[in-house]
């Protein structure tokens, strides 16, 4: 008989910083990733920002919490 298991879904943290020059901020921002492996998320994040942005998985989201911003399977999201 087949296995019925689900595949396991995390949300991710992945924070995206903008390539900033000598004495400028560099500008950060967080996006929340529901996806099956961090690699994934970080690698969908990075289609979605500009190629020269520095893009790092910094941490998860727990489950209450994606559920309660209704974060969807797949999804990429600023948060």
């Amino acid at each position: 008989m087949p296995s019925t298991k689900h595949k396991r879904y995390t949300a991710f943290l992945v924070a995206v910083t903008g390539s900033a020059g000598i004495g400028e901020e560099a500008e950060a921002v967080t996006y929340a990733a529901l996806k099956l492996s961090a690699e994934e998320a970080r690698a969908s994040v990075q289609d979605a920002v500009d190629a020269a942005a520095h893009v790092a998985v910094v941490g998860k989201l727990s489950a209450r919490m994606a559920k309660t911003i209704k974060l969807k399977r797949n999804e990429v999201r600023v948060i």
